[in-house]
């Protein structure tokens, strides 16, 4: 069953634009069984509210202009779905249970905007979703079962709050924010394969908090660049673990801390800024453990902690009043600081 209304929805905007105020179009559909499909375009204050159930599900819509609210619901089977909003005060909700996932989202000029992705049952995921001049927006994406994706980017935007969340088997989720102040960035696997990686270039005021807590893969990378006040936070509890985190060019004020607990672990964490930034390594409960600090600038601190097997651990501060600290307990233990 297919439901093709880009016409009539273009032909109500247009209808409705010539008035002197702009009256609000709703458009709802719901679809059951076999090779579904949707193809939307709604102009200015727009309502889309779409269910499909079983088998092939597609959907795909464009709304522009303020106040618009898009809901998709795909039960089952094949899913995609492809979405863009332009505007202020926007709302994305799209749910996909079971089976071949994807989607794409996009979200462009605007202000007050948020998009909320839940992916549900099982499935071969995705996820995708883009944002570009937005101020004041919002992202969830929830990931529950199977081979997970994700991946978020969000360009020339500020105060922003982004959420990923994936629950069991491949995981992996990047999130990539290019000239984007006062942003929040939080990341949870309860895991498998794991992995993350986060890169923030040209940007004040962030924070990244990334949690991978189900044991296996684990790895994290979060590259912070050209910005002041950046804080990363990476909590890893077990397997293989490695974590990185670098915040560089022009870095002030920022922090970096890492915990890990048991097995491979790595850690590794250089600041190359100015003054005042701090790192904080904890590596606890044993296993192969290192760790390792680099810093560049004045007035920084460093601290490594480190519990059981064959430890390591290493600071390198470069400038002036600095202040270094390593404690080690139990096995391979070694330990160096290095300050000119």
């Amino acid at each position: 069953m297919k439901c093709k209304l880009t016409a009539m929805a273009l032909g109500l905007g247009l209808a409705f634009g010539m008035a002197s105020a702009f009256a609000s179009n709703v458009a709802s559909t719901n679809q059951s069984g076999a090779n579904n499909s949707f193809h939307m375009t709604q102009m200015q204050a727009n309502t889309l509210e779409l269910v499909q159930v079983g088998e092939g599900n597609v959907v795909t819509g464009l709304q522009m202009g303020n106040a618009g609210l898009t809901r998709s619901t795909q039960l089952g089977l094949n899913n995609h779905a492809s979405t863009i909003q332009g505007g202020e005060g926007n709302l994305i909700i799209l749910h996909q249970e079971g089976e071949n996932q994807r989607s794409a989202i996009t979200q462009i000029n605007g202000a007050s905007q948020e998009i909320r992705h839940l992916q549900n049952n099982g499935g071969n995921s995705v996820g995708e979703i883009s944002q570009n001049q937005n101020t004041s927006s919002r992202v969830i994406l929830n990931q529950s079962g199977w081979s997970h994706f994700g991946e978020i980017r969000q360009e020339n935007s500020s105060d922003s709050s982004l959420t990923v969340e994936q629950n069991g088997v491949a995981n992996e989720a990047r999130v990539t924010q290019i000239g984007v102040a006062a942003s929040t960035i939080g990341v949870v696997q309860n895991t498998e394969n794991s992995k993350v990686s986060v890169f923030q270039g040209q940007g004040t005021d962030h924070l990244v908090a990334v949690t991978q807590n189900g044991g296996h893969g684990n790895v994290t990378n979060i590259l912070q660049q050209n910005g002041s006040n950046l804080t990363a936070i990476v909590d890893q509890f077990g397997t293989a673990n490695v974590a990185r985190v670098t915040q560089d060019l022009g870095v002030l004020g920022s922090a970096s801390r890492i915990r890990q607990e048991g097995a491979a672990n790595f850690a590794e964490t250089k600041q190359f800024g100015d003054v005042g930034n701090t790192i904080s390594i904890v590596q606890n409960s044993g296993n192969d453990n290192r760790a390792e600090v680099i810093q560049e600038g004045r007035i920084n601190t460093a601290r490594i902690e480190q519990s059981g097997w064959l430890n390591l651990a290493s600071i390198q501060q470069t400038g002036a009043g600095h202040l270094a600290e390593i404690r080690q307990n139990g096995t391979g233990n070694s330990a160096t600081i290095i300050q000119q």
